[in-house]
């Protein structure tokens, strides 16, 4: 959980840093395709780092979940382009796709060789993803149209912290699963 917490942040980071370089590179693009770059490349790094050697994984596992969210990201900002959407109402189902081929490809090539039940990786990982978006961006979003008789500086160290609740959630699901599943090594 520490690890997906950190690559949680690292991909805030990154996404931040990405977003900049699209807005300043002038391309036609909104920068939610930098939210797959960024947390895809901040997650993948921090997880492969954490199971490395438990999992014996290589680093396709980062390049994998960077690429798949990233792509996946890409495609949504270029359908909500073409359609008038709004980039944002997309994003839910940019993270469903990306986390899912990652997880065919994380399965496919690195898990499927080693552990037996490794099968249901992908749902798991999927639905961890899918909720960790939802909980993040719901909370952030309530945050931000309800206005709560608080103090400004609390509603922004609130949304700050529903903006990084996503990790540890991801994190709980998809390691408790990752550790049952590295106790039965085929």
């Amino acid at each position: 959980m520490l690890f997906c917490s950190l690559g949680w942040i690292f991909g805030v980071v990154l996404i931040l840093l990405f977003s900049v370089a699209v807005e300043l590179s002038g391309l036609n693009i909104t920068s939610q395709s930098a939210v797959g770059l960024g947390m895809g490349l901040g997650m993948g790094t921090l997880q492969w780092f954490a199971l490395r050697r438990s999992l014996r994984i290589s680093f396709l596992w980062a390049m994998f979940l960077c690429t798949m969210l990233f792509l996946s990201y890409l495609l949504f900002d270029l359908l909500a382009m073409a359609y008038a959407l709004k980039a944002e109402k997309t994003s839910l189902l940019a993270t469903c796709v990306g986390a899912f081929l990652a997880s065919v490809l994380q399965w496919r090539y690195m898990l499927r060789s080693h552990f037996r039940a490794s099968g249901s990786w992908v749902l798991i990982n999927t639905i961890a993803w899918t909720l960790s978006h939802v909980l993040t961006f719901g909370l952030f979003m309530l945050s931000a149209t309800i206005k709560f008789h608080v103090p400004h500086l609390l509603s922004i160290i609130l949304a700050f912290v529903f903006l990084l609740i996503g990790g540890p959630v991801l994190g709980y699901i998809t390691g408790l699963y990752l550790r049952n599943l590295n106790s039965e090594v085929k």
